[in-house]
């Protein structure tokens, strides 16, 4: 049977597993919003569909046939999958309260095209307040909810992650270098050479 087959009876999957998860096609449509007799016709159409039968009926009882089961099995965990990619999607949506971040001024000012044109469109009940300053602020005693670093972190007391690498270059204008000259090598800039000091 083709994927799209089943997935056109998605109303039928999901009022059988509410009827599997209730025991009764009467309970299954109080939590999924639909009537009983609704219920029972979603799910006969889904068995013939299928071609097979997903429950015994009797008048007092309503089990699972083999076919149910193994059924019930595969979907179930996809329709709580769904439910919480919904879930997810709201609880952004109800994110609110202020958040303050730390940023480098330079790299943070071209990060804030990225958060104000996504990040704040998905949480647009977030009020957000960024520092942009290359000095290394204390995230804890200064009140920051996150800070963005280049370089190594230096409080180790902290939870981070790295998010990129960046390679960085030494530059200089023909005009100083004139001046000052060229360090014999990058190890030497490091330690201070002191041709190189201003």
């Amino acid at each position: 049977m083709s994927v799209y087959g089943l997935l056109s009876e998605t109303a039928g999957l999901l009022a059988f597993c509410r009827t599997v998860e209730t025991g009764s096609f009467t309970a299954a449509p109080r939590s999924n919003g639909t009537s009983p007799s609704s219920a029972s016709k979603a799910v006969s159409r889904l068995e013939a569909v299928l071609g097979a039968k997903l429950f015994r009926r009797t008048t007092r009882t309503l089990t699972l046939t083999q076919e149910g089961e193994a059924l019930f099995e595969r979907v179930r965990p996809i329709l709580n999958l769904i439910e919480q990619a919904g879930d997810v999607v709201q609880s952004n949506q109800n994110t609110s309260g202020k958040l303050r971040v730390s940023l480098p001024g330079e790299f943070g000012r071209q990060l804030l095209g990225p958060i104000f044109e996504r990040f704040m469109a998905v949480h647009p009940g977030l009020s957000l307040q960024l520092d942009l300053t290359d000095r290394h602020a204390d995230v804890v005693r200064d009140g920051y909810d996150a800070a963005y670093r280049v370089g190594y972190a230096d409080q180790n007391s902290l939870v981070s992650r790295t998010l990129a690498h960046l390679d960085m270059v030494v530059v200089a204008s023909s005009s100083f270098e004139a001046i000052r000259g060229k360090p014999a090598t990058v190890e030497s800039k490091r330690q201070g050479d002191p041709i190189w000091r201003c």
